[in-house]
């Protein structure tokens, strides 16, 4: 289903990132493989919300987006880059996103890998504030619920569906967002 992922957001090769748990890449060796051999991986998560070391919820996003999973020296990190310039998101907040799938292109083709299927299974940084854990934990349902919806999303990318897909994945993001007549600029 999803794994569920709450973490600080840091700087590594004037990038910003989020590490990856050591327990993907002991559980999908060949994705990290495939990375370190030089392919595009990126990851389809939906982005929940940001925290500042207080614990208070800064900004909320709840939408899907596809982003890239780069190595830097021996860790493996999401690159949420975009979203700092942007958003002006502070090195050393906490960002929670569920992890849904695996993007990977190798030879021209894209196939999307689930993470953890029919699971759920939650992963925090050791920095993370409790007060974050414990609004983390109340949303928990709400969360199992988001990633079993858009769990058939990589599906249907991977059966050639991919317009079906797409609209799914809009369809999704607006449903969870309550933008039910596509009006709300991100």
């Amino acid at each position: 289903m999803t794994y569920l992922i709450v973490s600080e957001l840091k700087s590594v090769d004037f990038k910003s990132m989020v590490e990856l748990p050591y327990e993907l890449r002991d559980k999908y060796p060949m994705i990290f493989k495939t990375i370190d051999s030089g392919s595009r991986v990126r990851a389809r998560i939906y982005l929940s919300r940001v925290y500042n070391r207080d614990g208070n919820v800064i900004k909320e996003y709840k939408q899907l987006f596809i982003i890239p999973i780069e190595k830097a020296l021996v860790n493996y990190y999401v690159d949420f880059t975009y979203f700092h310039l942007r958003d002006g998101i502070p090195m050393g907040y906490f960002i929670e996103f569920l992890l849904l799938t695996f993007v990977v292109e190798v030879e021209g083709r894209t196939i999307e890998v689930p993470v953890f299927p029919y699971e759920f299974k939650t992963s925090f940084s050791y920095s993370v504030p409790d007060e974050v854990k414990e609004y983390v934990e109340l949303e928990r349902g709400a969360l199992e619920r988001v990633g079993r919806d858009v769990e058939v999303i990589g599906l249907l990318h991977d059966s050639g569906l991919h317009t079906i897909a797409a609209d799914l994945a809009e369809a999704v993001t607006r449903f969870y967002r309550a933008d039910y007549g596509g009006h709300q600029v991100l």
